[in-house]
């Protein structure tokens, strides 16, 4: 059995923090009036975000020989969607098409998983 490298951690990792973040989403969507749901969301997004822009930080800086430049790419644009979602979920429009980023989220995060499951 091959041991997973210290790559493979940390992309399972990330992936991993994606993920959970894609639930908080979709759990505010789900009971947009709940405002303990949304708070312990909110607070759960932020720490996910802080997270996974230190993983794609080692990632990029320590890593960079090892990984495609498409995943770096992938990891950056799935960054950017969060990033456009928790500012969507702070947005004080009440038109806001928040649930349209969070599936713009989800697509990002099945790229990189495809990009990482055929290069892996």
């Amino acid at each position: 059995m091959c041991k997973e490298t210290e790559v493979e951690q940390l992309l399972n990792k990330v992936l991993e923090s994606f993920q959970s973040a894609l639930t908080h989403f979709e759990g505010m969507i789900s009971q947009p009036q709940n405002t303990e749901v949304y708070e312990c969301s909110a607070l759960r997004l932020q720490l996910l975000r802080t997270d996974i822009e230190k993983i794609a930080g080692i990632l990029s800086m320590r890593f960079t020989e090892e990984m495609p430049v498409t995943w770096l790419v992938q990891l950056y644009n799935t960054q950017l969607t969060l990033s456009s979602c928790i500012k969507g979920m702070n947005a004080v429009e009440a038109e806001y098409a928040f649930d349209e980023d969070v599936e713009m989220l989800r697509n990002e995060i099945v790229l990189l998983e495809k990009l990482i499951a055929t290069h892996g």
